[in-house]
């Protein structure tokens, strides 16, 4: 069982990220993870604030082990996949969007294209998924909003 005091502190970091505040919400994620280091939401929020601060390489630590408790978990998975598209490996990153819709077909999933506060996202098209059920498809073919993009499919 999660510790309550793990779980007020992963509430506390998921508001950090949500307002963007990603150098706020990476030490409240570390603390949440001394109390309860099984937590893969934690792992994968830190991995997802880790990303919007340009570290995509501890990121991607940071997903994979959130990962080994929850192996097909679709947040972990798109925000790994975020991750490994800021470090260049498209390929596999583009593995992880499909695998995350596979598991959670409206989640919206997004490329990071350079790094820090100045760069810029599109979703990923993945065969046969046109859109999500939550928010509106600009003309440009984007879903979501750019903060949802830079953290992956959280709920």
């Amino acid at each position: 069982m999660t510790p309550p005091e793990a779980v007020a502190l992963l509430r506390r970091s998921n508001a950090y990220l949500d307002a963007g505040a990603y150098a706020a919400a990476v030490p409240c994620f570390a603390q949440a993870l001394e109390r309860a280091p099984a937590l893969a939401e934690a792992w994968f929020g830190l991995g997802g604030a880790l990303v919007g601060l340009g570290r995509a390489g501890e990121a991607e630590e940071a997903c994979h082990r959130g990962l080994r408790h929850a192996p097909a978990h679709p947040v972990g998975l798109s925000n790994l996949g975020a991750a490994l598209s800021a470090l260049g490996r498209h390929a596999v990153a583009q593995g992880c969007f499909e695998a995350a819709l596979g598991r959670h077909p409206t989640c919206r999933v997004g490329v990071v294209i350079g790094s820090g506060d100045r760069f810029r996202e599109r979703t990923v098209r993945v065969r046969g998924v046109s859109g999500a059920s939550r928010g509106a498809q600009d003309p440009r073919g984007r879903v979501g909003s750019r903060d949802r993009a830079k953290r992956g499919c959280r709920r």
